[in-house]
């Protein structure tokens, strides 16, 4: 008589026999097989430990939030933007009250007011940077900005003091750009046109995101 491979239970053919101690034993051993089946099943978790599961890891989860630096959606408290320099060359943007390396990163945005084709280059205020951008590279900024559109510029001192200031701007113009100021010695930014004219009624209005 056939058996079948998993359990052993029997399996007729026309010309066996059929016998009581043949069932008798296939019912024998479905019988061992449920009984079996029942002890994994009381070793498996209940709906009310998922539940509980469940809401340990939602803790964990609010946990690890409340550990993470807290974000700042807010203009840099006495933020004034871009204005005029007192020699009329450039714009600036004063941060001298700001401990910028206090920061993991902090993002400025910005838009540039359309007043023709000319070119801006964005520095701190203590040296000229370089940059490579879409356009290919300058070593008159750190950013190569465009007017008539909207830039954000995201910079990463990562509470480090000693990083030198640098930056990956996006816009109409995007790139990456480096000064060789630190943030510790970084007192503001300047923005230059190339021509080295000045609007004087054009400000620029600054908005910061920062993580601390």
């Amino acid at each position: 008589m056939k058996q079948t491979d998993q359990y052993g239970l029997n399996q007729w053919d026309l010309s066996d026999r059929i016998r009581m101690e043949d069932f008798n034993a296939d019912n024998f051993k479905i019988a061992a097989a449920l009984a079996g089946l029942s002890g994994q099943m009381a070793g498996m978790a209940s709906a009310a430990d998922m539940d509980k599961l469940k809401t340990s890891l939602q803790n964990e989860d609010k946990r690890i939030w409340r550990s993470m630096p807290t974000q700042e959606n807010t203009v840099f408290s006495g933020n004034r933007g871009f204005l005029p320099s007192a020699d009329g060359s450039h714009y600036v943007l004063d941060l001298s009250k700001y401990t910028l390396y206090n920061y993991y990163f902090f993002v400025m945005t910005f838009s540039i007011p359309n007043y023709g084709s000319e070119t801006y280059y964005l520095d701190s205020l203590l040296s000229k940077g370089s940059c490579i951008y879409d356009a290919g590279a300058s070593k008159e900024g750190m950013a190569v900005l465009l007017p008539g559109g909207s830039y954000s510029l995201l910079f990463l001192p990562m509470k480090q003091s000693d990083a030198y200031m640098s930056t990956v701007f996006t816009g109409p113009t995007c790139g990456v750009g480096r000064s060789m100021v630190t943030y510790e010695q970084a007192t503001g930014l300047r923005l230059r046109p190339a021509s080295g004219v000045l609007r004087p009624t054009m400000q620029i209005y600054v908005h910061f995101t920062s993580i601390g």
